[in-house]
């Protein structure tokens, strides 16, 4: 994302803007659902479900009284039955609907651990996770995130999401996800 805008956001915030792709948050992995078209294996590790590319499309942001728009990619890679490392590529348009020219290309590496699970706010099984950046100035650290996979969708939370007194939090942003490619 645009540094200039998101030097006004919390770490918070933009780690969920960039998480799962990027990361978060984006930049962190997806939890299994209680869908019957969960992409968990019985059997699997819980890192397995993650492992693979995951785009989410556009996005169309006002941040400042400033349109503008963000394109993300993540990979994420298993290391280990509960952890997977990530590589986060995210495009910033200066205009909506990501077109013309990139103006900023923000890379992310890092890591996420599966700590468990939990149910969130609307009582759907996630994945607890503790996401560390390694790259990213503005994201750079260690933060709890959660995440939900529905068939071939990724789900992080909402940028304002309540925590839990672990300090997880509680809200999907269920109007936006990541397709696995």
């Amino acid at each position: 994302m645009n540094i200039k805008y998101l030097n006004h956001m919390t770490k918070t915030q933009r780690a969920t803007c960039l998480s799962l792709l990027t990361l978060t948050v984006f930049m962190g992995a997806c939890g299994g659902g209680d869908s019957d078209n969960d992409a968990a294996v019985k059997g699997a590790d819980p890192a397995d479900k993650y492992v693979g590319s995951w785009v989410r499309g556009c996005q169309d942001l006002t941040l400042n009284g400033r349109a503008m728009s963000t394109g993300q990619t993540v990979t994420f890679t298993k290391t280990s039955t509960n952890t997977v490392d990530y590589s986060a590529e995210s495009r910033d348009y200066t205009t909506n609907n990501c077109t013309g020219a990139y103006v900023v290309e923000s890379q992310g590496r890092g890591y996420s651990i599966i700590d468990g699970t939990m149910l969130d706010s609307a009582g759907r099984t996630v994945d607890k996770l503790t996401t560390e950046d390694l790259v990213d100035p503005l994201v750079k650290g260690r933060y709890k995130s959660m995440a939900w996979i529905d068939g071939k969708r990724l789900y992080t939370p909402s940028i304002n999401s309540p925590k839990n007194a672990e300090g997880y939090p509680t809200t999907l942003n269920m109007s936006r996800f990541a397709t696995k490619q």
